[in-house]
């Protein structure tokens, strides 16, 4: 899936109103150009892989991804080999560290082309909820922001011999080296988690060839027979641990954080004398605000739930299953069919799905877990129906507004941006995660609770 950056918002959020107030030429792409990913997840190992490779030509993990042994080892890890799903090469996955790291430590370096040709996302979601994959934290971000006719680097030369024009805030501008191929300004070091670079697309792929990349220009409307000027957005660890990994397929999302980053660090001030006045305007050669686009606000801060809030909810999900079972109880105990209505568990499996799509980490604790509780339900050998009676009506009211009361519990400390973040990202993530939750919830009938002598 391209991602294109032509959505123009205003009152009839068309197209149309994009050319009318912009030309019949579009001056902006934005793309991811490099993503890499840390997870955690035992793999086979290393030789295993490298034989299966010399033997077979690939090791399979499922019908729909295998691994391509590689010889090179890469950023502090020993091993590393090439990803396949559904056929197509995703990336590098890198594991086997040699750092003071959990020594299943898995990175994914995701191949560039398909940032430009597909719906990365889908991979990213297939590694977590397929071969599940645990998502520790995305370790590098680069944005990229394609311009034509804005002149950037030109505007660096007026900078430096300019008395009225100024950079605001601290980080270092490193102006670009003459002696090189290609000329690059850097904004921040190189060392620190935040650096912008701005060179010359157009150059640059004249001795390094990504016909993707022209084909991508070309699907958005891009002239790139103009010089095209790239602005690099390049984040590190630091400052990736509020994006929201799964928005990242969203150009307008992508734009919110450069709008973030850019603020005081590629922003420059001119002051200018109008009527024996001085006027202070901004210069910077991009509208770093991104006006016109669906951009929105991302905080720094992000909200970590405590391990007591994990354990609470773990509490409630084993409650939750003790009151399926006892549904299930109940119906097979029923001598009157009259008051025996099935859809009273469907509505209790309901519940439980419903609760391990708010908490995916918990589906593969609810996998294991679930025979204890049977046992220990039967153990309890409740036999006064009308206490049970009770007891389920009881919790079918509670059992209403579970979900409710834990998603405000989420927010609660959230800001009202990043739950409209989450709300964005849900209906991608819910049906990858309510087909797995439902393979688990399947199957209760087979084994139906009997009744307790």
């Amino acid at each position: 899936m391209s991602i294109n950056v032509l959505e123009y918002e205003n009152k009839e959020d068309s197209l149309d109103s994009f050319i009318q107030n912009y030309g019949n030429e579009v001056k902006q792409t934005t793309a991811i150009d490099c993503l890499s990913i840390s997870f955690l997840k035992e793999l086979p190992e290393a030789l295993s892989i490298q034989k299966e490779t010399l033997n077979k030509g690939k090791y399979i993990i499922s019908k729909d991804c295998y691994l391509v042994h590689l010889n090179s080892s890469l950023n502090g890890f020993k091993s590393a080999c090439n990803l396949f799903i559904l056929n197509q090469y995703v990336g590098k996955l890198l594991y086997n560290p040699i750092q003071e790291l959990d020594k299943h430590t898995v990175h994914l370096l995701v191949e560039n082309s398909i940032f430009y040709s597909n719906d990365f996302i889908i991979y990213i979601d297939y590694l977590i909820t397929y071969l599940n994959f645990k998502l520790n934290h995305i370790v590098k971000l680069d944005i990229a922001n394609d311009y034509i006719k804005h002149n950037i680097l030109d505007f660096y030369d007026k900078y430096k011999i300019s008395k009225n024009i100024t950079h605001k805030g601290k980080a270092v501008i490193i102006p670009p080296e003459r002696n090189k191929k290609l000329l690059s300004l850097y904004i921040g070091s190189s060392k620190s988690d935040k650096q912008i670079r701005v060179y010359d697309k157009t150059k640059e792929l004249e001795y390094n060839s990504k016909p993707y990349i022209l084909d991508f220009w070309k699907a958005n409307k891009l002239n790139y027979q103009n010089k095209v000027e790239r602005i690099e957005l390049i984040l590190k660890t630091g400052e990736l641990k509020n994006i929201d990994l799964f928005q990242l397929n969203n150009p307008n999302y992508l734009l919110s954080i450069c709008k973030l980053h850019f603020k005081n660090f590629f922003e420059f001030n001119g002051k200018y004398k109008v009527n024996g006045k001085i006027i202070n305007k901004d210069v910077t050669p991009i509208d770093i605000n991104f006006s016109g686009f669906k951009t929105i606000s991302i905080n720094k801060k992000v909200y970590v739930p405590s391990k007591n809030y994990i354990f609470s909810a773990k509490i409630q999900l084993k409650k939750l299953y003790k009151n399926m079972l006892l549904e299930e109880y109940l119906q097979n105990n029923e001598t009157d069919l009259k008051l025996v209505n099935p859809e009273y568990l469907d509505n209790s499996r309901l519940t439980i799905e419903r609760y391990l799509t708010l908490y995916p980490d918990l589906i593969n604790y609810y996998n294991r877990k679930i025979k204890t509780w049977k046992n220990e339900f039967i153990d309890e050998n409740i036999t006064n129906y009308n206490e049970i009676h009770k007891y389920i009506f009881k919790n079918n009211i509670i059992e209403n507004n579970i979900i409710e009361n834990n998603t405000k519990e989420i927010m609660k400390e959230d800001t009202p941006i990043q739950e409209e973040v989450i709300e964005s990202v849900t209906p991608t993530k819910e049906s990858n995660i309510i087909t797995n939750v439902s393979h688990l919830i399947s199957g209760f009938n087979s084994q139906s609770i009997e009744k307790i002598v």
